[in-house]
């Protein structure tokens, strides 16, 4: 089996004998005209090609009376048919033929997807990898991303403030010695401190607004 997803490899059950069909389907919603169709007969190993043609005759006569689509078709010609056909000693070759003519003649049944519902477990399996891949991508664009911004930021505005403040400082050693440079050395100082402290709370306020950021989008993104 072959699609759209990985393959799948199907085991034959033991206890399974008769007629199989396998389908395969665009959309599993609307089967429709695209469906794909393989019929196959199966039957024990000790039985001959001769008994797998009466079986596969008993399928025509039950299939007899589904409409079909040809003008021409007439129920009792194609018994007749059949009966000559299961009648008539063939040769192996012959019957070979006659078998896969038999099988492949039968009027066309689309049943419908009955796996869908049990895919159900490997789709939301499927679902859950991808949303988790989807959230650690997610984790990393803006925690990752976000966070080396937040750092890059924050060592530049201390170099800018620590500059700034050791420029002011320098400038202020050209004045007398006295009470008055100690004092405006104080107020660069603590105007430093302030700086850096409101400049560590804006870093704060936007790694908390960035974890919020994530947050939502993880829990909203996949309700809506």
């Amino acid at each position: 089996i072959q699609g759209r997803e990985p393959p799948r490899a199907w085991a034959m059950p033991a206890s399974l004998d008769g007629l199989v069909q396998l389908e395969a389907y665009h959309f599993t919603n609307e089967p429709g005209e695209s469906t794909a169709v393989a019929r196959v007969l199966v039957q024990p190993a000790e039985a001959d090609e001769q008994a797998a043609l009466q079986r596969g005759l008993a399928l025509q006569r039950d299939r007899l009376s589904v409409p079909r689509g040809d003008r021409t078709w007439d129920e009792a010609r194609e018994r007749g048919y059949l009966t000559h056909l299961g009648a008539a000693s063939l040769p192996p070759p012959a019957v070979a033929l006659a078998q896969r003519w038999v099988l492949g003649t039968l009027p066309i049944e689309v049943h419908g997807p009955p796996t869908v519902l049990r895919s159900r477990e490997r789709d939301l399996t499927a679902m859950a990898e991808y949303k988790r891949a989807w959230t650690l991508g997610l984790r990393i664009f803006l925690l990752g991303g976000g966070g080396l911004f937040l750092v890059a930021m924050t060592v530049l505005m201390i170099r800018s403030h620590n500059r700034d403040a050791l420029a002011t400082l320098e400038e202020l050693q050209c004045l007398n010695e006295g009470a008055e440079r100690e004092r405006m050395e104080a107020h660069v100082r603590q105007a430093r401190r302030a700086a850096l402290l409101r400049g560590l709370l804006v870093v704060v306020m936007m790694a908390v607004g960035l974890f919020s950021a994530m947050l939502l989008l993880e829990n909203l993104v996949w309700e809506f």
